[in-house]
């Protein structure tokens, strides 16, 4: 794939190899690809999608496709295409918090779509499933339904990205509701499983960022966080991981220190601005 994408002057970093086929077909103003089964590396995607581009300003894409597997460190080549150098590694952390966010392709084309993942592999320590549908206009990203099946539990809401503004560097939101999630592997995403256990009853996240990267956005976050904890365990000096405040909040309300081992919690609840 990499020599394909050099061609289109976009220069990675070696991809795994890929397969792709489908079938194309000419349409009034565009083209359609139908019957589409591609593959890279241990990722599989399959759908239709097509392009309209005559009488139009940018192009327009439509698609609806379906992922029966997504291996994130199969797109670590994506991180070098925007600039970390490093085209390795996945999960929540690695090389995809230094890589730019794509502010220059999202207003080259318009586009609206669904797509699901049936199993994303990389995100956390156990296998996730992922639905959102996606409208692209103007430079603003939305995904909207977006729902996500995480860790024993979901989380459901909506995610933007606002590129429109050439003279700015783009905004983030993450809107989210969530309700049984098993704290361990949630927190494996982030390189924190060893924080807590137990099982989210319920979690909101209402958050909003600045940047050119995700760790950008992730230094500037502005909004809340909620969660109800039960029957758990919190392992305090862990959460110095987290940052935001959580060790000092914890540490008060359980009226605990620096103890190395964990603290049973029958109930906690939290409600954490950023």
């Amino acid at each position: 794939l990499a020599p394909l994408l050099a061609a289109l002057a976009v220069p990675v970093a070696a991809t795994p190899p890929f397969r792709f086929a489908g079938r194309l077909t000419d349409v009034e103003r565009g083209w359609r690809l139908r019957n589409v089964a591609a593959r890279l590396g241990e990722s599989r995607m399959e759908g239709e999608a097509s392009v309209l581009l005559a009488g139009r300003p940018k192009p327009f894409l439509k698609f609806d496709l379906v992922a029966p597997s997504v291996v994130t460190s199969d797109f670590g080549w994506l991180a070098s295409a925007g600039g970390s150098g490093s085209g390795s590694g996945g999960g929540a952390s690695g090389p995809w918090m230094d890589a730019e966010l794509p502010t220059a392709w999202l207003r080259r084309a318009d586009a609206e779509g669904d797509l699901r993942v049936e199993r994303l592999e990389g995100l956390a320590t156990e296998p996730a499933g992922l639905r959102a549908g996606v409208e692209l206009k103007d430079g603003r990203l939305r995904l909207q339904p977006l729902r996500i099946e995480l860790a024993g539990g979901a989380a459901e809401g909506s995610a933007t990205v606002e590129a429109a503004d050439t003279g700015a560097p783009p905004r983030a939101g993450l809107r989210l509701e969530a309700d049984g999630l098993r704290l361990g592997p949630l927190l494996a995403a982030f390189g924190a499983g060893e924080v807590a256990s137990g099982t989210a009853s319920t979690a909101s996240v209402d958050l909003r960022g600045r940047g050119t990267t995700l760790r950008e956005v992730a230094a500037g976050l502005d909004g809340a966080a909620r969660f109800r904890i039960a029957d758990g365990s919190v392992r305090v000096p862990g959460l110095a991981h987290l940052s935001m405040g959580l060790v000092e909040t914890f540490g008060a309300v359980l009226g605990v220190g620096g103890a190395a081992g964990a603290t049973p919690v029958a109930c906690a609840i939290g409600d954490l601005p950023v």
